[in-house]
């Protein structure tokens, strides 16, 4: 599983408030959602592959479009090094929802890891 690698990974951002598809309705901002999306399948007719891939999305939602910018640049850093070797799909989507004035960013990210 690599929800638990992204928890991980994320700890220290946004103070810890990082949740797996859903938000507490009273979650302070700044603060990450995650969610798996889909991937790419590496089955061939030889059978089930040993690693799997994740598309994971990423929404950050901050008071400001600088501090959900600034907290979207942690998870980039953070997912995308050395350790588990995300690659972003794109670049962040910036986001504002107008009934709550909240700014956002969202972005997907893939990953290949072993189950």
């Amino acid at each position: 599983m690599i929800e638990p690698l992204i928890t991980g990974a994320l700890a220290e951002i946004a103070s810890g408030r990082i949740f797996n598809a859903t938000a507490p309705a009273n979650a302070q901002r700044p603060y990450a959602i995650f969610q798996k999306v889909g991937g790419q399948d590496a089955s061939s007719l030889d059978g089930l592959a040993e690693r799997m891939n994740a598309r994971v999305q990423f929404v950050v939602w901050a008071n400001t479009a600088k501090e959900a910018a600034t907290v979207m640049r942690q998870v980039i850093v953070s997912l995308c090094g050395d350790e588990l070797k995300g690659v972003p799909i794109g670049a962040p989507v910036g986001l504002h929802e107008p009934d709550t004035n909240w700014y956002g960013e969202r972005l997907d990210i893939s990953f290949w890891f072993t189950p």
